[in-house]
C-alpha cells in the first residue's frame, strides 16, 4: 500500500472519484499507484522525461499489479498523451515556468480538469492560467515539512 506525503496527498485528494489521470512528472509514481489503489481513478498514464525514475515507476506498477490500467510512458510534457486518453491532468513538484511550458505545448489543454503544484513562482502560473481563459476552482495550502504548498 502506497502511503503519500502530505503535499501528494493533498494533490490526490483533489481528482474526483472516476477520472482518468495523466500524471506528468510522475518520479516513482506514487500517485498513480495510489488512485489504483483506492480505486479513486480507473487508469491512470504516468509520465516522466527522465528514464530512470520512470524505471522506479514501473517496478513499483508492476509490484502493485496494476501494469493493465496504469501505462508509463517517456514522455516530454503531454507529448505522449493523446486527445480523449484523459479528463484530468496532475502537474506537481515542478516550477510554475516549466509547468507554463508544458501547458502551452498541449492543444488540447482547455480540455482538461488540471490539478496543478507548483513549487516556484505560483504567480506566474496564475497569470497564465487567467490570459487563457481557465478558473481556478479549488485551492488549498498543505504544510509539508518547513515548507507550504498550494
Amino acid at each position: 500500500m502506497v502511503s503519500l506525503s502530505k503535499r501528494l496527498n493533498a494533490v490526490a485528494s483533489l481528482v474526483e472519484l472516476g477520472s482518468s489521470v495523466a500524471d506528468v512528472g510522475t518520479d516513482h509514481g506514487y500517485i498513480p499507484v495510489y488512485l489504483v489503489e483506492n480505486k479513486i481513478s480507473p487508469f491512470v498514464v504516468a509520465m516522466d522525461i527522465n528514464e530512470k525514475p520512470l524505471a522506479s515507476c514501473k517496478s513499483l506498477v508492476k509490484a502493485a499489479g496494476f501494469e493493465d490500467v496504469i501505462s508509463t510512458r517517456l514522455s516530454n510534457g503531454l507529448e505522449k498523451l493523446d486527445r480523449g486518453e484523459c479528463d484530468t491532468v496532475i502537474i506537481a513538484g515542478m516550477g510554475a515556468e516549466l509547468i507554463v511550458d508544458i501547458l502551452s505545448n498541449c492543444d488540447f489543454v482547455n480540455e482538461l480538469h488540471l490539478i496543478l503544484q507548483p513549487m516556484t513562482s505560483a504567480p506566474e502560473l496564475r497569470t497564465y492560467l487567467s490570459e487563457h481563459g481557465f478558473a481556478v476552482k479549488q485551492e488549498q495550502a498543505v504544510q509539508d515539512g518547513d515548507h507550504i504548498y498550494t
